[in-house]
């Protein structure tokens, strides 16, 4: 069975963090191994905290989530990840890697490289949140309300308007034209970039498995 390590900093675990973890273990039919860091005075609190989850987590299931709540040092790290390997796939949630520099870990790369494990934010697999249809809609008609507004009003007093401010060489006109233009581009770049997400064509940053 594959086993996945999930990584995760501080002193209050999340559960929808864990439920996302359980969940792609299912698919891959994989145990996961929760390695939570902390300092040495949360230990006991967390520990706790921990496997109540776990437990609450796996019922119902015969997939195994085991917590190791330890202080989050260098050297705990690479003690505890050894001991945990082979390793299919490790997961990272919260982790500042300041603490790893000494053991040549700065990047994510790193521990890939070091444990021969990839290694994986744990942002970068969680499907991004789909706007529905009628909000996009609703944004389409407020965008498009704007950038008619802006063609039909602003555009034909464009010439007066630089005549009495725009070309008058005065700080003031500068101010109102850098003021301007950022304004009408978030308009038209807001309506424009609407449609193809109506239509299902947006680019995804996320990484299936």
């Amino acid at each position: 069975m594959e086993k996945i390590v999930f990584i995760d900093q501080g002193t209050t675990p999340e559960h929808d963090r864990l439920k996302f973890i359980l969940e792609m273990s299912t698919r891959r039919q994989a145990n996961v191994e929760w390695l939570l860091l902390c300092e040495a005075s949360a230990i006991r609190d967390l520990e706790a905290q921990a496997m109540q989850m776990a437990q609450d987590q796996m019922a119902g299931t015969d997939l195994k989530i085991s917590p190791h709540v330890v202080e989050y040092t260098a050297d705990n790290f690479i003690r505890v990840l050894n001991e945990l390997s082979p390793m299919d796939i490790i997961i990272t949630g919260k982790l500042d890697l300041e603490p790893l520099a000494e053991h040549g870990i700065k990047e994510l790369e790193d521990i890939s490289t070091r444990f021969k494990c990839p290694t994986l934010p744990l942002l970068a697999l969680i499907p991004e949140k789909k706007d529905s249809k009628t909000k996009l809609l609703l944004r389409a008609l407020i965008f498009g309300c704007l950038s008619a507004a802006s063609y039909f009003l602003f555009f034909p007093q464009l010439d007066k308007l630089n005549h009495t401010i725009y070309m008058k060489g005065t700080v003031l006109g500068a101010l109102a034209v850098m003021v301007t233009v950022p304004i009408h581009a978030y308009i038209y770049g807001s309506f424009t970039e609407i449609f193809p997400r109506l239509l299902g064509l947006e680019k995804s940053a996320g990484i299936e498995h």
